[in-house]
């Protein structure tokens, strides 16, 4: 019998790059907000745009694996953005759907008469890629999708090169300037 366990193969972890420069959105647009399982306190969205008119939630759980996603992980993910709707629901305009469908969430982004949609910034994982995705198919329609950032994510990106304790150490410069 092994002591030894063999090391799991997968894919090299992303590159390190600069941080993506992001596009405001234009205020002068009629505005859609997207929730993702991966940021779902809207506040600092409803900060760029004050007076969105509608809102919708894409979950990309199903991403996370190339199996079978356990049903709990569905069911939470489910559950916390119907949380989250329901407490914010009110300030981000018309209700829209709580989708795992990039085929329904364009088609919501659509008939909503939304000229461009903002989401909050996913650098990496199954929520970055639905989003790729999803600004394709709404390019033709001429909706752009903006994602952006909270200000310490930007100011933190710099940092976060070599794990947590290398990190550690920014942290009281980081919290001392926001």
């Amino acid at each position: 019998m092994t002591t030894d366990a063999a090391p799991l193969s997968g894919p090299d972890a992303p590159a390190r790059s600069p941080l993506p420069e992001t596009t405001p959105p234009d205020p002068t647009l009629k505005t859609a907000i997207l929730l993702t399982e991966e940021d779902l306190s809207p506040s600092f969205l409803l900060d760029s745009v004050p007076s969105p008119m509608a809102h919708a939630a894409l979950l990309s759980d199903q991403g996370r694996s190339p199996r079978a996603v356990a049903a709990h992980v569905t069911q939470f993910s489910t559950q916390a953005a119907q949380e989250t709707l329901q407490r914010w629901g009110a300030r981000m305009g018309q209700d829209g759907p709580l989708s795992r469908s990039l085929t329904e969430i364009a088609d919501w982004a659509r008939s909503s008469g939304a000229e461009q949609i903002v989401t909050a910034y996913a650098p990496v994982g199954p929520a970055a890629s639905a989003l790729r995705k999803l600004a394709k198919l709404l390019q033709d329609d001429g909706i752009a999708l903006h994602q952006i950032r909270r200000d310490w994510d930007s100011a933190a990106w710099p940092h976060a090169t070599h794990g947590f304790f290398r990190f550690k150490e920014a942290i009281p410069d980081l919290v001392a300037r926001l």
